[in-house]
């Protein structure tokens, strides 16, 4: 679980589609009052709170692993000084302290854990549950299931040798780590800006083409 302050504003409510899109579960703390309409459509579990107020900020943090605090009081007229003060000093260091707090939960319940023989986890002993886990290889992709791609524009020799690198590399690493690389160079291919496993087949088609497989 992930929480975002600020994520009715324009940093907070795209930074929860990404996250959203990575497939993250994303809790969003709101005001009540405000214009929450940004986060209109989108499946986040909403709590309202004040990042004044510690005990709703303790109430929001509960249960969340990653915060992103993107909440921020701005005013470019004078006479709000202790509203911005209150806002961005205050609810910041109201956020922290209820960071800090939550080692010593986990460290609760991994302590709770070690004392069972069977190393259940508190949740699963009060619901009754056991959690099985399967282990799944991740797929790889190797060279031989790439089609050779001409790049659209002339490779300078550091470049070739990046994306020749990139393709030796490519065996090793997870689906989605190869993506997101291949994306950085994803231009070679006609495919500025955009991300994928086809524009991963793309990019290291470039690779083979490189290399003089080109059939």
């Amino acid at each position: 679980m992930v929480l975002i302050t600020g994520s009715s504003g324009h940093l907070g409510a795209n930074l929860i589609r990404r996250l959203l899109h990575d497939g993250e579960t994303v809790r969003a703390l709101l005001r009540k009052g405000s214009d929450n309409s940004a986060l209109n459509g989108l499946d986040v579990e909403r709590v309202y709170g004040d990042l004044r107020d510690l005990s709703s900020v303790a109430e929001a943090v509960r249960g969340c692993d990653r915060i992103h605090h993107c909440a921020a009081k701005l005013s470019t007229t004078a006479g709000n000084e202790r509203e911005i003060f209150d806002c961005n000093v205050i609810g910041t260091r109201n956020l922290l302290r209820a960071a800090d707090f939550l080692p010593f939960c986990y460290g609760f319940a991994i302590v709770s854990m070690l004392l069972r023989a069977d190393c259940k986890r508190l949740g699963d002993i009060a619901a009754a549950t056991l959690v099985v886990h399967e282990p799944q290889a991740a797929p790889r992709i190797t060279l031989q299931q790439v089609e050779p791609v001409a790049p659209v524009h002339p490779l300078a020799p550091r470049d070739q040798a990046a994306l020749v690198a990139l393709a030796a590399r490519a065996p090793t690493l997870t689906g989605d780590r190869l993506d997101e690389l291949a994306a950085l160079a994803a231009s070679v291919s006609g495919d500025q800006g955009q991300a994928g496993p086809a524009v991963t087949h793309r990019v290291l088609g470039v690779a083979q083409w490189l290399i003089g497989r080109r059939t």
